[in-house]
């Protein structure tokens, strides 16, 4: 018995009529960095989608070409979704998005900057260098706020 496409893919998740993929002439998306769950899925969403709209691709094209730009850990996940369980790219968007939102790295608070303390015998160049590195990781904390962790 000879494997259907389906099976070769591994995607069957996938409802019937969602493998039908329009690709447009010379279809070519701008390099991205594959996602890998630790960065945030909704951001990479993001990049992701307009990579595949200018070189032409629609919602389907998307959902399709998606497994080149996941790492395998992701892949798995992919493959592992209930069959027919992938109606819309809107849904494969949702479904990765409640699947990864918790593993990616997020920024900090400004308490986090309240646990950064001078060790012994560190500079205070050092220790100001380690607490403005910091700072930069961490959006849209007040100025007095700041200075109150300092």
């Amino acid at each position: 018995m000879t494997p259907t496409d389906d099976e070769i893919d591994g995607i069957k998740a996938y409802i019937s009529r969602l493998p039908i993929a329009r690709w447009s002439k010379g279809f070519k998306p701008v390099p991205i960095k594959k996602y890998d769950g630790q960065t945030n899925p909704r951001e990479w969403l993001q990049l992701y989608s307009t990579a595949i709209r200018s070189a032409g691709g629609d919602s389907n094209v998307r959902a399709n070409y998606l497994l080149v730009y996941l790492d395998p850990a992701v892949r798995i996940w992919l493959k592992s979704l209930l069959e027919e369980s992938i109606t819309s790219w809107e849904g494969l968007n949702r479904k990765l998005i409640e699947s990864f939102q918790a593993t990616c790295n997020r920024p900090g608070n400004h308490f986090d900057l309240t646990q950064i303390e001078q060790k012994t015998n560190e500079p205070l160049r050092d220790y100001i260098k380690r607490f403005c590195a910091k700072k930069t990781e961490i959006p849209n904390v007040p100025d007095q706020k700041i200075i109150a962790s300092f």
